[in-house]
């Protein structure tokens, strides 16, 4: 009997602690949608990018900058609760909503694009190749996290 209680402590101690660093990495969640005007070969819109970050619960992240798209951007963390929707259509009778975040049990924020800045903190071939690049900040721990490709939803119609 104290043996399987030794065996079940053993288990306990070396299992949790990997658990909880696994747990521990943040995600982004990145999308784009086009906008247009709504007249035909007018397409001065600028796209408009959602952008989130999944952290574990009770967690404080931080984030200064975030590289998008071949550019460096000031950035700000706000939390919001999930799921995360967006109206798919906005022009359309039928509402339909996107999923951007599925509930989660962990915390997410929105990351907020401020202004273009000249300069970030990723060298030159750490970017290559992703759309986004953001170097988060957890509990003093860095984490570079990235997104290969921007998911593209249905252009917003006549905006």
């Amino acid at each position: 009997m104290k043996r399987n209680l030794l065996y079940s402590i053993l288990i306990v101690t070396t299992l949790v602690p990997s658990l909880s660093c696994m747990a521990q990495d943040p995600k982004i969640h990145a999308y784009s949608r086009a906008k247009t005007s709504g007249i035909p070969g007018d397409h001065s819109l600028p796209t408009d990018y959602f952008l989130y970050l999944e952290v574990p619960k009770g967690m404080r992240p931080s984030l200064s900058t975030i590289w998008l798209k071949g550019k460096y951007y000031s950035a700000t963390l706000l939390k919001v609760n999930t799921p995360v929707l967006i109206d798919n259509d906005v022009a359309s009778i039928k509402k339909h909503k996107d999923t951007l975040v599925r509930k989660t049990a962990g915390d997410v924020y929105r990351i907020e694009l401020g202004q273009e800045v000249t300069t970030g903190n990723f060298t030159a071939g750490s970017t290559e190749g992703l759309d986004v690049v953001a170097n988060v900040k957890i509990n003093n721990k860095q984490y570079k996290e990235s997104i290969k490709n921007i998911i593209t939803l249905k252009p917003l119609q006549g905006m």
